[in-house]
């Protein structure tokens, strides 16, 4: 997240308490969001980055926050283009949640007005209050007007935040899907549960990043790994994302994300509060479901829960239950629920292996779900060189379109600007050329719409004026049985790395290519493993032709007088130790992410 000191002498202006009216819980008809467990990292509770609202200029509508506040002001912005405007600020009120669990009982209801002047985007809701800046990254999504009909991305089991090549397969994975959604333009992307797994906070730390500067909104369902975390009390989701069950309202459409990682609901308010949202947008024709475990099978879901959304269906009429859990693709109605139901294969690493799919809700309450719109992310994809979120002066995209038919989609390159000249291949480009400040920095975005034809891959390089830093790497050997494999981290400060070769060597002088052997489902370069050490050499490249030789040894590989490598032990080339610019943030790019093989 951005640093709010630009914004935190709005908060300082005490002297704008608006009048505030005390509510409670039982005094009011709906909250749009179950009890909470734990705090939110940035205090909102509603709307949130996974719970995001739809709404059109003009509307009113209300930000929940942890917490008793006065507020001086509401500001949105949208992060990837700079539109910024304030918000017309209607009431402020304080409200008690007495409901069964309730972990977070004090809370500020402040009801705001959009201006009808708002261009349609993605917006960051920004409140300045007496408690101080509070920020919720892509929670509020406005349109000009609702679609009949709505393109939804679904994708489940990315099981991120472990170590291992399986894990960094699952990065990879993810990132690709997340990025090549955003580029077809889809007005949602679903996630059915089992985010995270091991090293805690790491994994959802990384989704959380991605999904702040994404274009598109994103909403979640836990998963029975993710729920893991809420038996230690951390209860990530939430922390980071949403509620465990939350709402995304839509105007006329509604997402319900359950929260039934244990095969059941854990809690009946939770039960009450889903019953609540169905009766209060019951003139909504498209209602979709999502929760982690198929709820066609009563090995995993309890009879309550299936009997509570064969009820739901019955009084109500749901369009779509969207499910995950099982890593395989399927779409049928539920012989339980009585509900079309459709499940998506993993992100992670999976038997039958495709990624994500593309599915059409209409707002009659009819539902499409072609075959044709599930993709293999090995085969149709949009990958960038460096995590694109404002983080570097340069980016670099490759796209791959393995498919039949011609694709058009759309690029964004999210730079900080250091205000030299925009250039795309090395030709100036002045289009779709987007420039904002937040917190003092300045930042600039590219929208790039290209056409792929069938079997192409394209690379498109941006960079602000010539990219003339090579990239640079860090290296760690371990062991696996009969090998030595590295572990390589590399990084690049403008364009993106572009590849890398890996070689070892006996003598420091002859230089034998690195064997890639998968190793826990992921290819990494490797040396014999009797061998009683060696010396290894990387060549790495970016995608403006930069190009870096880092040198090292391991172990003991004999007294032979260093080669063009320098002593024994060097690690980093002389070369790239005057890589010293000023303080840009350089983004890490895992061996996972550079395979050539």
């Amino acid at each position: 997240m951005r640093n709010l000191a630009r914004y935190m002498f709005l908060a300082i202006l005490s002297l704008l308490i608006i009048p505030v009216v005390g509510v409670s819980a039982q005094g009011t008809d709906y909250i749009p969001f179950p009890p909470y467990h734990v705090e939110p990292i940035n205090k909102i509770l509603h709307p949130r980055l996974a719970a995001p609202l739809f709404a059109n200029p003009g509307d009113t509508f209300k930000i929940y926050v942890s917490g008793d506040y006065s507020v001086s002001a509401v500001e949105i912005l949208d992060n990837v283009l700079g539109y910024r405007y304030g918000l017309e600020i209607k009431g402020v009120a304080s409200l008690t949640d007495d409901r069964d669990g309730a972990e977070i009982t004090d809370i500020t209801v402040v009801e705001v007005s959009i201006p009808g002047d708002v261009v349609d985007g993605l917006y960051d809701i920004i409140l300045s209050t007496s408690g101080g800046v509070f920020r919720e990254p892509n929670s509020l999504r406005v349109l000009s007007s609702y679609p009949d009909m709505y393109v939804i991305g679904h994708m489940s089991d990315s099981h991120l935040g472990g170590w291992g090549g399986k894990y960094l397969e699952a990065y990879e994975n993810f990132d690709r899907a997340i990025y090549t959604l955003e580029s077809m333009g889809a007005d949602i992307i679903v996630v059915s549960g089992d985010f995270i797994e091991q090293n805690k906070e790491q994994g959802i730390k990384h989704i959380m990043d991605l999904l702040s500067n994404l274009r598109i909104p994103f909403t979640v369902a836990p998963g029975n790994t993710d729920y893991s975390f809420n038996t230690k009390g951390l209860y990530l989701i939430e922390k980071y994302l949403a509620p465990d069950s939350s709402m995304v309202y839509m105007g006329n459409a509604l997402i319900i994300n359950i929260d039934a990682e244990t095969g059941d609901i854990s809690q009946q308010v939770v039960y009450d509060w889903i019953e609540s949202t169905l009766e209060r947008y019951r003139d909504i024709s498209l209602k979709i479901l999502n929760s982690h475990y198929p709820n066609w099978d009563p090995n995993v879901v309890s009879q309550k829960f299936i009997d509570f959304f064969r009820g739901m269906n019955e009084k109500y009429g749901i369009s779509l239950f969207l499910n995950g859990h099982i890593h395989r693709n399927s779409v049928k109605v539920s012989e339980t629920t009585g509900i079309l139901t459709v499940t998506t294969t993993s992100t992670e690493v999976a038997p039958e292996f495709l990624g994500f799919r593309v599915l059409y809700g209409y707002a009659d309450g009819s539902v499409e779900v072609p075959d044709d719109t599930v993709y293999d992310v090995k085969k149709f994809y949009v990958r960038y060189s460096q995590i694109n979120v404002f983080q570097s002066t340069g980016q670099s995209a490759l796209v791959v379109n393995g498919l039949s038919e011609e694709v058009s989609l759309r690029l964004y390159f999210k730079l900080v600007d250091n205000g030299l000249e925009l250039l795309l291949n090395g030709s100036p480009v002045s289009e779709g050329v987007y420039r904002f400040s937040d917190d003092g920095v300045n930042y600039r975005t590219l929208v790039l719409d290209v056409t792929i034809a069938p079997g192409e891959k394209r690379v498109y390089v941006v960079s602000q004026g010539k990219d003339e830093s090579p990239p640079t790497a860090s290296v760690s050997v371990d062991g696996f049985k009969q090998y030595y494999y590295l572990i390589i981290t590399a990084e690049d400060e403008g364009t993106g790395v572009a590849g890398m070769d890996v070689f070892y060597s006996l003598d420091n002088e002859t230089w034998i290519a690195c064997e890639y052997v998968v190793i826990d489902s992921w290819p990494y370069p490797t040396a014999p493993r009797d061998l009683p050490g060696f010396y290894y050499k990387i060549v790495l490249w970016d995608y403006s032709g930069n190009s870096a030789t880092i040198y090292g040894v391991y172990g003991t590989p004999g007294e032979e007088a260093p080669g063009e490598g320098g002593p024994a032990g060097i690690t980093i080339d002389l070369n790239i130790l005057a890589i010293v610019g000023a303080v840009i943030a350089v983004v890490v790019v895992v061996i996972a992410v550079l395979r050539r093989r």
